[in-house]
């Protein structure tokens, strides 16, 4: 699909522009070509992502001797406010637009036209080019421009009017443009919200480790368990603070580390002040092992506020009951032994599914952390665009 974004002001600031720039990201991952018309200072680059052709109309030049046109009276940047163009200013800006607009369509064929602000240089783009495909969406400073000035109302609802689909970032928004646009008529705009960016915002959670990295602490079947996580590859890191038991042993995870689809960071053996930071930088920490006395370091977690992890070993879940009210341990039933610490292997896997079990409860819902929020990506909204 071929899609050609449209705004009369500069794409890369206000919420408006993010909100286009974010969606023409997601579009082009969805495999959309695309193009866009934006409005912009002379000697100004347009900074889009990465593919998207751009047809800059250059305000403050011999063409448009202005500002460029701002939908909201205040904006970040000089401009123009709507209430003040005359009505030669309006004609060199539709002309601007216009020869912009016809280029881009000429050159880029667009199957879908996408113009930002349900205002005046929307209902003109429907009117030049009444055979294509134009959605209109509404910012709400549109809303505001449109009620606060009253120049061009008719011609500019008229137009508006005329859009093939109408999106609203919410039920209220959308009953107001049917109230100053859609009246009289079945029309409704369609709620499609906002969204956010996933690259940059999403939840991670760290499981700390400390002590000897070895089998004997259950370093193989934690490296193991990792694997049945559900999360995404970046919602979740191990770190392993400590030393190798053994070549071996090193040899060993770095083979287990191969292919997993998360980060596991190896600081090495740490002091008491660099630990402390660490357990307080965490979000949770595990104790596998299949031997241990009483392991301090479970208290030391606990000191800091951390939820824990630790095997069911001999006399730690009492010990803990007994001096730690309240600890909030979670237990792990080990896999059976022979000898001391030496666990029968067809008990692994079920003893590594009660790890990965363990840390799902740990850190919240299988389907990840905290609230299901994919419906509200910039892939989702991107989608729901280009569907006819």
């Amino acid at each position: 699909m071929r899609i050609l974004s449209v705004t009369a002001q500069k794409p890369m600031f206000t919420g408006s522009g993010v909100y286009m720039t974010e969606l023409m990201r997601a579009m082009g991952k969805l495999g959309a070509e695309q193009a866009v018309v934006a409005g912009i200072a002379a000697g100004e680059e347009m900074q889009l992502p990465d593919g998207v052709q751009a047809f800059p109309v250059y305000f403050e030049s011999e063409a448009l001797p202005f500002p460029v046109c701002g939908m909201s009276d205040e904006m970040p940047y000089r401009s123009t406010r709507y209430s003040d163009l005359t009505e030669e200013q309006k004609k060199l800006f539709l002309d601007a637009f216009y020869e912009a607009m016809h280029r881009a369509v000429s050159e880029f064929r667009p199957d879908l036209i996408l113009c930002h602000h349900l205002y005046l240089l929307t209902a003109h783009v429907r009117k030049w080019f009444p055979e294509h495909r134009i959605c209109g969406f509404c910012h709400g400073s549109d809303l505001r421009q449109f009620m606060k000035n009253e120049k061009w109302r008719d011609e500019i609802s008229s137009g508006i009017r005329g859009l093939d689909r109408i999106f609203a970032l919410h039920a209220p928004q959308a009953e107001k443009i049917r109230e100053l646009h859609l009246a009289g008529s079945d029309r409704k705009a369609e709620v499609i919200g906002s969204g956010y960016s996933d690259r940059w915002f999403f939840p991670r959670k760290t499981l700390v480790f400390t002590g000897k990295i070895t089998e004997k602490k259950g370093i193989y079947s934690l490296l193991a368990a990792l694997r049945q996580l559900p999360y995404s590859p970046r919602a979740f890191r191990l770190i392993l603070a400590g030393d190798y038991g053994s070549p071996r042993d090193e040899q060993e995870v770095g083979a287990l580390l191969d292919g997993l689809p998360y980060e596991v960071s190896l600081p090495g053996r740490l002091g008491h002040g660099e630990l402390s930071e660490l357990f307080r930088a965490s979000d949770g920490f595990i104790l596998p092992s299949f031997y241990e006395g009483m392991p301090l370091v479970v208290i030391e977690a606990c000191a800091c506020g951390l939820p824990v992890i630790c095997t069911d070993l001999p006399g730690i879940r009492e010990f803990a009951d007994e001096n730690a009210p309240g600890h909030g341990i979670r237990f792990v039933e080990p896999p059976r032994f022979t000898g001391t610490d030496e666990p029968v292997p067809e008990d692994l896997p079920a003893f590594e599914s009660r790890l990965a079990c363990a840390i799902r409860e740990m850190f919240g819902p299988e389907s990840g952390f905290g609230p299901d929020l994919s419906a509200l990506t910039w892939e989702h909204l991107a989608a729901r665009v280009m569907a006819d």
